[in-house]
């Protein structure tokens, strides 16, 4: 008798916490898992960027993720929307720059620049280019891979 009850109550909590783990029933794209930045050019000038940053993706939850740029390893966290055409990254709290791995591109963000607003102009399954214009009106384009 404890036997059954103690394999319901598993089952139970089981199901439950399953149940919390996805939205759309765990399907969010092709954007789900970790992506690298493969290049970063203004106005179709290469920058000085060193290959060190990621985005990682989860439902509704994005990393951005630099390892070796400016800091050994720094990890900012925000929320993420695509509606097809544009990708839009919002970080937490507009009083706190969250936005390093951003500037570690060499983007101007300016104080805050609200929610980062990034034109995708082109996506495949493993690989998506986005256009961003920063603060200083330059525009960007960055080529990620899956990886």
């Amino acid at each position: 008798m404890k036997t059954s009850r103690f394999i319901q109550f598993f089952a139970a909590v089981l199901l439950v916490a399953l149940a919390g783990c996805t939205h759309n029933e765990g399907d969010i794209g092709i954007w789900f898992g970790t992506w690298h930045v493969d290049s970063a050019t203004a106005e179709g000038v290469t920058t000085d960027y060193q290959g060190g940053v990621f985005l990682q993706f989860q439902t509704t939850l994005v990393c951005a993720r630099a390892t070796g740029v400016t800091h050994p390893e720094r990890n900012d966290y925000g929320r993420w929307t695509d509606d097809g055409s544009v990708l839009t990254i919002e970080f937490p709290d507009e009083h706190v720059a969250y936005d390093y791995v951003l500037r570690d591109l060499g983007m101007d963000l300016g104080d805050y620049a609200g929610p980062h607003v990034f034109e995708v102009t082109s996506r495949s399954s493993n690989r998506v280019t986005l256009v961003y214009t920063d603060a200083s009106l330059r525009r960007w384009t960055l080529v990620l891979s899956k990886l």
